[in-house]
């Protein structure tokens, strides 16, 4: 079946696929109720039970080389793996943690190497691979899989895998006009205005985003005051409702020639609500605070805001 299929993430990816039916409602399936889905960039899930300690859980992995030996990627709370066939049904993670030990009652930390043994196991049938195992430092996507297409090249001949290309992680960017009402503490109250910038990148972290932009206010007494922000905002993933949090810095500069002029840093941080009213627009709710001042000539803080905006993704 062709549809559209929402992409949410590599986590959310791992749990369901996101469609439109043919009602053009969205819907959601899970791995116990498809084979797998895969979207026209290359990305190929399908549905695997996961091998984790004494646990199995069904999950949508995404494959990185289809062949006699497959190799999978899944993206989880805890981190990053790289999983590989135990039967036709089941995968597990290749384990690479740093391992305690103990020696003459003192405690060490030591990477461990137990992936290797995995591996030599897997290819077992070409042994030729060994040497190119033993010379991993740290399992990762490209050695991984040129390794596993080297193997499949070898036993199958070239050409009998598929190796699932990924095109570079996007650079995503969303604008915002912003207005908010504001109260300093010592100055009063003041209306701001302005526009907000967020920079993502999803490979990095698919929830956290870079933000920035310049907001600024005046009154009557030419006292002018702007504010750029520059804080890490984390966005829960919903379908409509999502909320959100960030931490980071406040740089104000006040302007005023018959009082005082200054600039300023301060710890900041804010929480609220983004609305989703489209696949690229939303309704931004946010309260915000300066909770402490690293240096300013006046006395600005503490600040207390409440603001609202529309975000347009690009």
């Amino acid at each position: 079946m062709e549809t559209k299929i929402r992409y949410q993430g590599d986590i959310k990816n791992s749990q369901l696929c996101s469609y439109i039916d043919a009602d053009g409602k969205e819907n959601t399936a899970s791995p116990y109720e498809i084979k797998g889905y895969t979207f026209k960039d290359g990305k190929f899930y399908v549905s695997k039970n996961f091998i984790k300690q004494e646990m199995v859980e069904k999950v949508f992995v995404e494959y990185l080389v289809k062949g006699q030996k497959g190799l999978y990627f899944l993206r989880d709370w805890e981190d990053f793996h790289y999983l590989i066939d135990c039967n036709d049904s089941s995968v597990m993670a290749l384990p690479f943690q740093n391992e305690m030990i103990s020696q003459q009652g003192k405690s060490y930390q030591r990477k461990s190497t137990k992936y290797i043994g995995i591996l030599k196991n897997y290819f077992v049938d070409c042994p030729d691979l060994y040497k190119e195992i033993e010379g991993m430092r740290k399992p990762n996507e490209k050695q991984l899989t040129h390794l596993t297409k080297k193997y499949n090249d070898k036993v199958c001949g070239e050409g009998t895998c598929i190796v699932f290309e990924k095109k570079k992680a996007k650079f995503i960017m969303a604008i915002e006009p912003y207005f908010a009402s504001t109260h300093f503490k010592g100055l009063g109250n003041y209306a701001e205005q302005g526009g907000l910038l967020y920079f993502w990148l999803p490979k990095s972290n698919e929830r956290i985003y870079l933000k920035t932009g310049l907001l600024f206010s005046s009154q009557q007494n030419q006292q002018s005051l702007y504010r750029i922000p520059l804080r890490f905002e984390y966005v829960y993933s919903s379908k409509f409702i999502q909320p959100k949090f960030d931490l980071g810095l406040n740089i104000f500069s006040l302007r005023n020639p018959e009082y005082q002029e200054g600039m300023g840093v301060s710890f900041a941080g804010s929480t609220g609500l983004r609305l989703r009213l489209s696949k690229f627009a939303f309704i931004d709710l946010s309260l915000e605070t300066d909770f402490m001042t690293l240096a300013f000539d006046t006395d600005l803080f503490p600040s207390y805001s409440l603001g609202t905006g529309l975000l347009i993704l690009f």
